[in-house]
């Protein structure tokens, strides 16, 4: 029996995305691996064009220590850029793609381990 992948729904994110809610693309990033902050500061950043820490903070109200945390792990992810002070979102639907192709690859890690252990586990018995 085939397991049965959630893609479609999120794709029909992507190409619909501007008829989405906020929250609906909220939870879809925060479904999507992402924490409740940094998915909030990169739709916020997505959104609003781009922004420094501060005026994060401002009008997010996260401390300036989550604010830089949550803006390193989607620097690191490829979803914000830093240019000079400020930080600019990629586009939703380029970190939506991203995202599920990154949950992929570790569908894709945990079979592969998953296949290993069973395989040592027979030679084992």
């Amino acid at each position: 029996m085939k397991k049965q992948v959630t893609i479609p729904f999120f794709l029909y994110l992507i190409k619909g995305l501007k008829l989405l809610s906020l929250e609906r693309i909220l939870s879809a990033l925060i479904s999507l691996g992402l924490s409740r902050e940094d998915s909030e500061i990169d739709l916020f950043i997505a959104k609003n064009g781009p922004k420094e820490v501060i005026r994060l903070q401002m009008s997010l109200n996260y401390s300036q220590s989550q604010i830089k945390k949550s803006l390193n792990i989607l620097k690191a992810i490829g979803l914000v850029k830093k240019k000079k002070s400020k930080f600019s979102a990629i586009p939703l639907e380029d970190a939506l793609e991203r995202l599920i192709e990154r949950e992929m690859q570790q569908t894709q890690s945990v079979e592969e381990i998953k296949k290993e252990f069973l395989v040592n586990l027979e030679k084992e018995q």
